[in-house]
């Protein structure tokens, strides 16, 4: 994986400033943090952007933020990598958006799991590969509905 655009969406400004500090310490370049108003009135998420270099610091970062809160994690593949993190729901579970809007869910990841590696099947081959990884890590993962 070369250099790629992450886009990090967290409610909770703790996270957000921690996650920043995160980025610059482990040599995420360009590190941008933001307040974004949505058109809901009750959530004012964070957004940090920054340009990572390699498919392990996302393995990294990702996994960072996984044991900071365990908050659903949605990580949208489809353009550039954006995480998205919902602390409102704090199972732990992971959905990968694949290229083609498929959705991959992993839950109970274990240490073993490198995230890195489902994200970049979901990119390159597909739904189903990123299964088949997060699978043999011994996560249970299975495809989910189309996203549009």
């Amino acid at each position: 994986m070369a250099q790629q655009r992450v886009w990090i969406e967290l409610i909770e400004t703790d996270l957000a400033n921690e996650t920043v500090s995160w980025l610059k310490h482990n040599g995420v370049t360009e590190v941008n943090q933001s307040d974004y108003h949505s058109l809901d009135p009750m959530v004012f998420p964070m957004i940090i952007t920054g340009v990572i270099a390699g498919a392990g610091i996302v393995t990294s970062l990702i996994s960072w933020l996984r044991r900071q809160r365990r908050c659903l994690l949605i990580i949208d593949a489809r353009e550039s990598i954006k995480m998205i993190f919902d602390c409102t729901e704090r199972e732990g579970r992971t959905i990968v958006i694949a290229r083609d809007g498929t959705r991959v869910e992993v839950v109970e990841p274990g240490e073993l799991l490198d995230f890195g590696d489902v994200v970049k099947a979901a990119i390159t081959q597909g739904a189903e590969s990123a299964v088949r990884i997060a699978e043999s890590a011994g996560a249970s993962a299975r495809v989910m509905d189309r996203e549009s």
